[in-house]
């Protein structure tokens, strides 16, 4: 297990929420021919963080369905509610996965369902899409009221704004992708949203069949086209039919975690961290282009992945910090531009300083680092290519539910091994499970802790350093 997966490996509180994720991904190779990669991750929106990411052959549950298991069986992992963006399809697995889940689908897949079906050329596709999400979901009227007071006043651009100014703004993507953190979203009760999408789709629909609402929609002045295809009349009644399962299963008030605006701010306005998962899921994937790219070898496309992501959960993990802060004097100390970005990556690097200061005499209260996670032991867990390759190797079999039925699946120790020879004598019964060969006896050895410095670390540009 590398440096890196210390922030990759997460424990998770008792009340958490779980983002379940499938999308093709170009970035991790393999020398299988006849298979299609694909990144199946689980996010945990109470945090952001990334909670697994395993390359997979398909988009089927079984090939996803190790992962899951694997990933429920971590300590202290108990999620009450997960947002899949295929729900309720395989309920039957997720919830005997995660007994007594509440399962959403996610929003942002939702949305996605109807927009993919339009023409993105015609004149009219952005104001489409702007009336579709005010169909579905709509901003906290305080939240709402605080921004526009700030963009009159010039406080949050240094530029005063007119209505019309701020009308124009909201015309383009611009609004959403700057001011979209200072607003809470709130998703319509399931009739209203079903009413309100009738609505949309009558306004821009450029044909009517006989005895129906007359269209209102027009055909692109350059093009000739229409902004609907074919598919999008049957995109909408889906999005329905499922409306009913897009709520958030928790309060407005429990769905975001808020950040207080930085004492040198002029604006005062405060950044909501969603728990739904689509935002930080977003902006993971695009980040997630810039580490490993095609044609690399796999274990080089993994490190860069698995580095990448811990970076990520890090940065989370620090902004979540500076939410929790009440001591308004420390954050007056930093710029606001740079409160959010971490003072280190490396949390092996931190904790080895922490070991020689109490070897030193220092009270454990009095260390020089806080908020340091040690790297934990190996669990047997394997991310991106490592876990296509074991589903190649040992091709599990999976029951009428797709579940898995391999040893470690099926077993019910759920603690992590305590010694790597532990570990490994886990994953050879497991191959012997497969091969049905009798275990072999392993004799017991035994460990002494001592504090030695790590032998390669990964510094902040994510470049592997000897430490020697």
């Amino acid at each position: 297990m590398t440096d890196t997966l210390v922030r990759f490996k997460l424990y998770s509180v008792i009340a958490c929420m779980l983002k379940i994720i499938l999308t093709k991904s170009p970035k991790i190779t393999t020398d299988a021919s006849d298979l299609v990669p694909l990144l199946y991750g689980m996010f945990l929106p109470e945090t952001g963080e990334i909670a697994t990411a395993v390359t997979v052959p398909s988009t089927k549950t079984k090939d996803l369905s190790h992962a899951a298991i694997s990933l429920s069986k971590r300590t202290n992992f108990n999620p009450n509610a997960m947002c899949s963006d295929r729900w309720p399809t395989k309920m039957e697995h997720w919830q005997k996965v995660f007994p007594n889940v509440t399962g959403r689908l996610g929003l942002f897949h939702y949305l996605q369902r109807m927009t993919k079906t339009m023409r993105k050329r015609h004149i009219d596709c952005f104001s489409a899409i702007n009336q579709l999400l005010n169909a579905v979901y709509f901003y906290n009227q305080d939240d709402h009221e605080a921004l526009l007071i700030a963009l009159k006043e010039g406080t949050l651009t240094g530029k005063k704004h007119s209505d019309d100014d701020i009308a124009d703004l909201k015309s383009t993507k611009y609004f959403r992708q700057r001011n979209s953190k200072c607003l809470r979203k709130e998703i319509r009760h399931p009739n209203v949203i079903c009413d309100n999408l009738d609505q949309w789709f009558i306004r821009f629909k450029c044909t009517a069949s006989e005895g129906s609402s007359p269209a209102q929609g027009r055909l692109d002045p350059v093009t000739g086209d229409s902004l609907f295809t074919s598919e999008t009349k049957a995109a909408v009644t889906n999005c329905k039919e499922k409306a009913m399962h897009l709520q958030d299963p928790m309060p407005l008030e429990q769905m975001y975690d808020v950040m207080l605006p930085n004492p040198n701010s002029e604006h005062g306005l405060k950044e909501y961290l969603s728990r739904r998962g689509e935002s930080n899921l977003e902006s993971f994937h695009l980040m997630l282009a810039h580490f490993g790219n095609c044609g690399m070898r796999e274990t080089l496309a993994d490190n860069l992945n698995l580095t990448g992501t811990a970076r990520f959960n890090v940065q989370i993990r620090h902004k979540l910090r500076l939410s929790k802060l009440t001591d308004e004097n420390t954050r007056a100390l930093t710029p606001s531009g740079w409160e959010t970005v971490p003072d280190y990556f490396n949390h092996s690097e931190l904790d080895y300083v922490n070991k020689l200061a109490r070897s030193a005499g220092i009270q454990s209260d009095q260390e020089p680092f806080k908020f340091v996670e040690p790297l934990p032991f190996d669990n047997g867990e394997r991310f991106f290519s490592e876990h296509l390759a074991w589903l190649k190797d040992t091709k599990p079999k999976n029951d009428e539910n797709d579940m898995c039925l391999c040893h470690r699946c099926c077993g019910t120790t759920t603690t992590q091994p305590s010694t790597p020879n532990q570990l490994q004598e886990t994953v050879a019964n497991d191959e012997r499970q497969i091969n049905n060969v009798a275990p072999e006896k392993v004799p017991e050895t035994t460990t002494t802790a001592t504090v030695t410095p790590p032998a390669a670390a990964i510094n902040a540009n994510g470049v592997q350093q000897s430490t020697n």
